[in-house]
């Protein structure tokens, strides 16, 4: 149960929940990402970005757990796009957090986003975001 609070606690603090005491452990329950996540991901995206139809060369990193007796989850994903002012913005960081199916934080340059253990991989369908 502590182990469990302090977890929860630093992922308020440093997005994917990471300490450096556990993060071997984190990374190491990487999954792929399923349709399912990818869709919550893709829904989070439209909300984040002023022009959904400006996100591109996006990547999806695996799936982490962070909590597997609460069914917390959280994926990054890694992408360019433009500005409210126009000028490109290169390698954009956000980190989605989940529970079940629903998303309960969202959080950009999120320095859990930057280890090296995280693996991406080509996240097309982000590519193709509708207008809002």
């Amino acid at each position: 149960m502590k182990r469990r609070l302090a977890v929860s606690v630093c992922g308020l603090l440093v997005g994917l929940g990471v300490v450096r005491v556990w993060a071997g452990d984190i990374y190491a329950t990487q999954q792929p990402a399923d349709e399912g996540v990818k869709q919550i991901v893709l829904g989070e995206l439209r909300k984040y970005s002023d022009d959904p139809t400006a996100v591109h060369n996006a990547e999806i990193s695996g799936v982490v757990t962070l909590d597997a007796a609460n069914h917390i989850r959280a994926v990054c994903v890694r992408f360019d796009t433009k500005g409210r002012d126009g000028a490109e913005a290169k390698g954009v960081l956000v980190s989605v957090k989940m529970q079940n199916s629903y998303t309960v934080g969202f959080m950009e340059n999120a320095a859990g986003c930057r280890n090296a253990a995280l693996n991406f991989a080509p996240f097309p369908e982000a590519d193709t975001l509708p207008p809002k």
